[in-house]
């Protein structure tokens, strides 16, 4: 952390030394910066908009992938370093191009369609800093979740269990975990989670009785 903290950190003073007094772009000063903001940011994944452009050429003929050869060639290259399906991809794309006996291609084509049309390319994940966003607080059981759209816009939706002048909150991290593992993810955030959900966790359970015999 500390190695890529200060690489940013000179790669900032390059760029703005000459807008800014030199006393205001010392390290101790940025790392805070960078510390308010790594406690605000949230995680955003996005569909690879690459798969767009994957679809597409799932639906083009056999012939334009033959015409085309070098590039379909040069997806296929990329596609393989992936994973291994996409070296399944790979083998049948290369029947495809090649050529082979009619039962072998066609089938080799129907795969072939099928992964590109699959999404295969995984989401982009990105770290975003929203003023609005900053300014809620956390539950592990929150009124509210972030939905982002492709442009990184971000839109606070609340949930039906929010009523009026009850605070919006979201979670800040997974809230399927356990109490202590949600604990231990809010660490860093310097505040023990004391919602209703941690509470309930707490209590110690009521013993039922055996009904008497």
């Amino acid at each position: 952390m500390q190695i890529e903290l200060t690489n940013s950190f000179n790669l900032f003073r390059r760029a703005f030394a000459p807008f800014f007094p030199s006393h205001l772009i010392s390290f101790e000063v940025y790392a805070r910066v960078m510390g308010v903001a790594e406690l605000n940011n949230v995680a955003i994944t996005l569909p690879n908009p690459a798969n767009d452009y994957l679809h597409v050429l799932s639906s083009l003929p056999l012939q334009m992938w033959k015409k085309e050869e070098g590039k379909m060639r040069e997806v296929s290259s990329r596609l393989t370093a992936l994973s291994h399906r996409g070296k399944v991809f790979d083998a049948n794309m290369t029947i495809c191009l090649r050529g082979s006996t009619q039962q072998a291609e066609v089938k080799a084509e129907k795969q072939a369609r099928r992964f590109l049309s699959s999404c295969p390319l995984p989401p982009n994940e990105y770290t975003g800093l929203y003023y609005l966003v900053s300014t809620l607080n956390h539950s592990c059981r929150p009124s509210a979740s972030l939905e982002f759209s492709t442009s990184s816009t971000v839109q606070v939706e609340a949930d039906g269990r929010a009523e009026a002048g009850q605070e919006i909150t979201i979670s800040y991290i997974d809230n399927a975990l356990s109490r202590k593992k949600r604990r231990r993810e809010l660490a860093h955030h310097a505040f023990l989670c004391k919602c209703q959900l941690c509470a309930d966790a707490g209590r110690p359970r009521k013993r039922s009785r055996p009904s008497p015999s």
